[in-house]
């Protein structure tokens, strides 16, 4: 059970405003970009971009998520990254990132379930180490709280991340939504500077309701 903590946790699931990337990616499956690289997956019967409703959807992992702000789409340089929205002149990021691991049907569990096993204290320092380490910043004010998602058991973090680029020094606002179903762990993550984030806090939280869980789809 320690091992979903840690899976859980790890940092490169938020992913969202630099090249971060997972150190050690050993327990996980195959990426979904790998998976259509290596031919183990048909991406045109498994993930779908509408151009005229902006609406992203992918089966495999039973997400959808409609772009309503005309940022720019792409799929993110992350490896476990499958979406990524990003208005850069406000530094403004949305992605969603999902791992697979290999664990049995009766090991699958709520991500409500697994925080309560180990207690949200031990999530949220795990969370705060996992992220410090891997992205090289200083995370700080996290809070961590258990909500539903569409109806789907989640967690909702909001935390500050400093960020320093050359003789600049940024703190971000982050917040991430993470869901496990089956054995895949889905993040769902915006980053914007804080004082943009504080200007139109309402305005940005609402990315999150364009975000429907739909069927997964069986090979």
């Amino acid at each position: 059970m320690k091992k979903l903590l840690y899976i859980v946790c790890i940092p490169f699931i938020f992913g969202c405003n630099s090249n971060r990337e997972v150190k050690d990616d050993k327990m996980f499956n195959k990426s979904f970009k790998k998976q259509i690289t290596s031919g183990d997956i048909d991406k045109n019967e498994i993930e779908y971009f509408d151009d005229r409703t902006r609406i992203y959807s992918n089966f495999k992992y039973g997400i959808s998520i409609k772009e309503t702000r005309g940022w720019e789409i792409d799929y993110g340089v992350g490896q476990y990254t499958i979406y990524r929205a990003v208005q850069r002149d406000s530094a403004y990021t949305f992605a969603i990132n999902v791992i697979e691991v290999d664990v049995s049907p009766k090991d699958y569990m709520s991500i409500h379930k697994m925080v309560d096993m180990f207690g949200i204290e031990a999530y949220k320092s795990q969370m705060i180490n996992m992220m410090s380490k891997n992205a090289n910043a200083e995370v700080f004010d996290m809070s961590s709280q258990k909500i539903y998602l569409k109806n789907y058991p989640a967690m909702r973090n909001v935390f500050l991340e400093n960020v320093k680029d050359g003789n600049d020094e940024i703190i971000f606002t982050n917040i991430m939504y993470q869901i496990m179903r089956e054995n895949f762990t889905i993040t769902c993550a915006f980053s914007a500077p804080q004082f943009l984030y504080e200007e139109n806090e309402q305005s940005l939280n609402e990315i999150f309701q364009y975000i429907h869980m739909l069927n997964i789809k069986k090979p």
